[in-house]
């Protein structure tokens, strides 16, 4: 594995990052993501704003709610599982089973 500097556009703008050169897919997928949704943006916000700046930030507003949507279902999910697990063990606890 070696570490490469690429060059990507990202909402406009150009990036050099170093990475990894077996992430260069996930890479590019994170950026034809964020791209998709700056312009998803721009369609839905540009008869209201040109400035590049509150577009980007709208978009990255957008990216980061997802995020705390799915981490919020991820703990909800987890804090559910740990009850269950925990229920279960007192269950098997209270059988007095021999070791």
């Amino acid at each position: 594995m070696a570490e490469i500097g690429i060059s990507r556009k990202i909402m406009g703008m150009t990036l050099n990052i170093a990475v990894d050169d077996t992430e260069l897919l996930k890479v590019d997928s994170v950026v034809n993501y964020a791209n998709d949704i700056y312009t998803a943006v721009q369609a839905e916000y540009s008869n209201k704003t040109q400035d590049s700046s509150r577009l980007r930030a709208l978009a990255i507003y957008t990216i980061v709610s997802e995020l705390q949507t799915i981490k919020g279902e991820k703990d909800v999910f987890l804090d559910t599982n740990t009850k269950k697990v925990n229920d279960l063990i007192k269950k098997i606890d209270s059988l007095n089973l021999q070791n």
